[in-house]
C-alpha cells in the first residue's frame, strides 16, 4: 500500500487571500443589486440579472447571502431608500421651530416631496411594494416608519393635537405623495404636490 500523501498545511497569505476574494465577491454583488435597480428598474432584479452584473457564478448569491431576500437585506442596509428627517429639515432645521405647526408641516412635506422625486429608482421600489414583499421594501418601509415618527414628533410641536392623531394622518399623507410621485414616473404627468395642496394637506392634519 502505497503511502498516504500528506496535504501541506495552509498559508496565513493563502487564507487572508481567500478573505479578500470572498468579500470582494460579495460586494460586487451588493453593487450589483444597486446597478440593476438603477438602470433596468425593480422588475429587472433577479438571481440571473444580479450575478451576470456582478460577473459571478449565480451560486455565490446562495452560498454569501442564502437567498436573494439575503443579498436584498445586505444592500438595504448600505443605502438610503427613502429621504431621512436631513432632507425633510432643510438646510436650516432650526429655522422650522420658529414657524407655526401647519407652515412647519407644510414646509417638511415639500421638502418630502422633492427629495423623494431625486430618487427615481427607489420610487420603483415604493410601487413595488404594492405588489410584494421582501427584504428590499421592507427596509424601505422602516425607513419610512421611522420618518413618519420624526415628522409627527416635529409637527405636534406648540400644536396641541395628540401624537397619535397627528401620526395616523400623517403617515396618510405620506403615502399619497409617493403614490402621486409614483404615478407620475409611471405617466409622465404632472405631479399634484405643489405648494397650495402642500399648505391644504397640512391644514387637514389641524383639524377637527
Amino acid at each position: 500500500m502505497e503511502p498516504t500523501k500528506q496535504q501541506k498545511p495552509r498559508t496565513r497569505q493563502a487564507a487572508g487571500g481567500r478573505r479578500r476574494d470572498r468579500a470582494a465577491t460579495k460586494q460586487r454583488l451588493v453593487d450589483a443589486v444597486g446597478s440593476v435597480l438603477v438602470r433596468d428598474g425593480v422588475l429587472a432584479l433577479g438571481v440571473n440579472s444580479i450575478a451576470k452584473q456582478a460577473n459571478v457564478d449565480k451560486v455565490l448569491i446562495y452560498r454569501y447571502f442564502s437567498n436573494l431576500d439575503g443579498l436584498y437585506r445586505v444592500y438595504a442596509e448600505k443605502v438610503q431608500l427613502w429621504p431621512d428627517l436631513a432632507d425633510v429639515a432643510g438646510d436650516a432645521p432650526a429655522v422650522l421651530h420658529t414657524l407655526p405647526p401647519v407652515d412647519r408641516l407644510a414646509l417638511m412635506l415639500g421638502n418630502f416631496a422633492e427629495a423623494l422625486a431625486r430618487r427615481p429608482w427607489n420610487l420603483d421600489v415604493v410601487a413595488w411594494r404594492t405588489l410584494e414583499t421582501n427584504a428590499l421594501t421592507d427596509a424601505l418601509t422602516a425607513q419610512q416608519a421611522k420618518l413618519d415618527r420624526q415628522m409627527r414628533d416635529l409637527t405636534i410641536v406648540g400644536s396641541g393635537l395628540s401624537a397619535e392623531i397627528v401620526e395616523l394622518r400623517l403617515t396618510t399623507i405620506v403615502d399619497a405623495i409617493a403614490m402621486d410621485l409614483v404615478r407620475h414616473r409611471q405617466s409622465d404627468r404632472p405631479a399634484a404636490a405643489t405648494a397650495a395642496p402642500l399648505q391644504d394637506l397640512a391644514g387637514w392634519i389641524f383639524s377637527a
